[in-house]
């Protein structure tokens, strides 16, 4: 019977690597990060027993059997993995969008929103009354750029949600935009969106740190259903391609 494929997995982070291995039956046996932050998310997940909270210059660990069949074979050729075309996601903004509610107060007070207006170039505000005349509810994110030395806010023209990043600065943070025939709403999005972006399940636990820390860990972090697909059709294709096989007696 052959063994599961094992991993060390280093910059783990909140471990959204594990969760996309372990979807591919990959045992993740060791994890080590710098960022107390990000362990805390970890271990409020996984098992974190054997995750080295260091920097990764620190870490020392015995030789690696492959890595030394690799060096008694040097002239091994990786070749190219025939991998199957990534399937497309069916998924829209609207399907990752937690529906608050319009007392919360988590949306922008008036104040507020009357400068995310003013500072809307006529195509965005254009963008926004198109989304009105739907008749529905429709959500887009914006961002805050830098245009001409001012601070001003762009509306993204599709539903898709923009790049996530790791929200340390007030700038760098995605708004979600609620539109309606009647109403206009904008809040930062929360860690559950971004949690769900990255393909993490509701039942993903954040509590052990602020919200911002939260951003912040999952916006440093990959995708789940990538690294899983990624593991399925090439890491353990490789693995087994190159393992070391026994003699026979």
């Amino acid at each position: 019977m052959s063994r599961r494929v094992r991993a060390a997995e280093f910059f783990a982070g909140i471990g959204l690597v594990r969760a996309g291995l372990e979807q591919a039956d990959i045992d993740v046996i060791w994890a080590n990060d710098i960022e107390p932050v990000k362990r805390a998310v970890y271990a409020a997940n996984f098992d974190a027993s054997d995750y080295v909270l260091d920097d990764i210059c620190n870490v020392r660990g015995r030789p690696c059997p492959l890595a030394s069949f690799l060096r008694a074979h040097r002239d091994l050729v990786l070749q190219e993995l025939p991998v199957p075309i990534p399937p497309r996601a069916d998924l829209r903004l609207r399907d990752v969008v937690e529906r608050l509610d319009p007392a919360d107060e988590r949306w922008w007070r008036s104040d507020r929103m009357a400068k995310f207006l003013e500072s809307l170039s006529p195509s965005h505000r254009h963008r926004l009354d198109e989304l009105r005349l739907k008749g529905a509810t429709e959500w887009r994110t914006a961002y805050r750029r830098t245009r001409g030395g001012a601070a001003v806010w762009e509306v993204r023209s599709d539903d898709i949600a923009g790049c996530l990043r790791t929200a340390r600065g007030g700038s760098s943070r995605q708004a979600i935009v609620e539109v309606g025939p009647e109403y206009l709403r904008v809040r930062w999005m929360t860690p559950r969106e971004y949690a769900r972006l990255q393909g993490a399940s509701d039942e993903f636990d954040y509590s052990a740190v602020t919200e911002v820390q939260a951003l912040y860990g999952f916006g440093d972090a990959v995708c789940v259903p990538v690294v899983a697909w990624l593991a399925r059709h090439v890491l353990t294709t490789a693995v087994a391609s190159c393992a070391p096989r026994s003699k026979a007696a």
